[in-house]
């Protein structure tokens, strides 16, 4: 993960520089100054985002944790900005361009950012309904919430996990399941955010399974954490949940399991399953095997569905099963999009969601 993040680090800072170039040659020359700070500012941060994984020190102090945040922030900035000014450069190439659009442009990138640190925070709640195979039939109208891929942190905390809460207990549903990345930062430095957790394992059962972001932080902390809290962590293990007067076999891969030969032994353990099984697991090409069990239902995550245009529709032809329903014979697979997001605080035209899920 660091080497990625050094990876956006040598994309990231030349098209900043370009932004500024932008706005020098052929735009607002009054706002040259305060871009530059801005640059110079966020490069700074840049690097301090990028040194998190290696250092968490920085996580240890609450001083610096906005400076995170703003890191962030401008990430989503310049997301926005960067496209606005290269519009604009093209059609000066064409036309004669006022400092009125770069300020507007200016503008409209800055209220964009704000808007979309909101649009974060409140995920829409999706209603899906997911067919069964005819001899599951006694499972029909069984629902439940689905959510993924948090990534609590410096950004989202406490205050996102207790409107989350109140979201779901208003949503009329059985359980939760939670397919992996709950956490994005050490356990000492964030343990605070998943304490309204409490409140949703009163009133529901939640299952989790880790993703591959738990394994970066202390994930046996998170882990211990979360069951002390009486959230059932299903660690390449099998629970069975009544309901009509029947079984589901709820079945979570832990993501350490992942490519290891170890997995095998959990897979032949669903092999042998009676009861139809619903599977929850981060990484959604994991169903390839498991459909062939088969299990009546994957719940995935890992992807965000590409987080934000328009990598939206890259993310389309580079996963398999980039976000939403698949379905192969009498198997089902539903790919979360994401309830939180990682790196910059931006949703745009793909925004992060709860879902309920009902079986038909």
């Amino acid at each position: 993960m660091f080497a990625v993040l050094k990876l956006v680090n040598l994309i990231y800072i030349p098209l900043a520089i370009l932004a500024h170039l932008l706005v020098e040659t052929y735009l607002v020359k009054p706002l040259s100054l305060p871009v530059t700070i801005l640059l110079f500012t966020d490069a700074l941060m840049v690097f301090a985002f990028a040194m998190r994984l290696s250092k968490r020190k920085i996580h240890q102090a609450p001083i610096l944790r906005p400076l995170i945040q703003f890191s962030l922030l401008c990430f989503s900035f310049f997301s926005f900005y960067i496209p606005c000014l290269i519009i604009l450069a093209i059609a000066d190439l064409f036309f004669e361009i006022s400092s009125n659009m770069g300020l507007l442009a200016f503008a409209v990138s800055i209220g964009m950012t704000l808007y979309q640190a909101w649009a974060v925070q409140t995920p829409v709640l999706r209603q899906i309904q997911i067919p069964l195979p005819s001899r599951f039939q006694s499972l029909k109208g069984l629902s439940f919430v689905h959510i993924s891929d948090l990534h609590l942190g410096p950004f989202l905390g406490a205050g996102f996990v207790e409107h989350l809460v109140q979201q779901i207990a208003n949503t009329p549903a059985e359980f939760v399941c939670l397919t992996g990345d709950l956490m994005d930062g050490p356990y000492n430095a964030y343990k605070d955010c998943i304490e309204p957790l409490k409140k949703l394992t009163a009133i529901k059962t939640v299952y989790f399974v880790t993703g591959n972001h738990e394994y970066y932080y202390d994930a046996n902390l998170w882990i211990q954490e979360l069951q002390s809290m009486g959230v059932t962590v299903l660690r390449s293990e099998t629970k069975f949940y009544s309901w009509n007067n029947s079984q589901l076999a709820i079945a979570g891969i832990d993501d350490s399991l992942f490519k290891n030969p170890q997995e095998a032994e959990f897979r032949e353990q669903l092999s042998t399953l009676k009861a139809p099984c619903l599977l929850l697991s981060h990484r959604p090409e994991t169903w390839d095997i498991y459909k062939n069990i088969p299990v009546a239902l994957q719940l995935s995550g890992h992807g965000h569905g590409g987080q934000a245009f328009p990598w939206a529709f890259i993310i389309r032809k580079v996963m398999k099963y980039p976000f939403g329903l698949f379905q192969d014979n009498d198997s089902s697979l539903y790919v979360h999009s994401g309830t939180g997001f990682w790196g910059p605080p931006n949703r745009w035209l793909n925004p992060p969601e709860v879902c309920r899920i009902e079986l038909v």
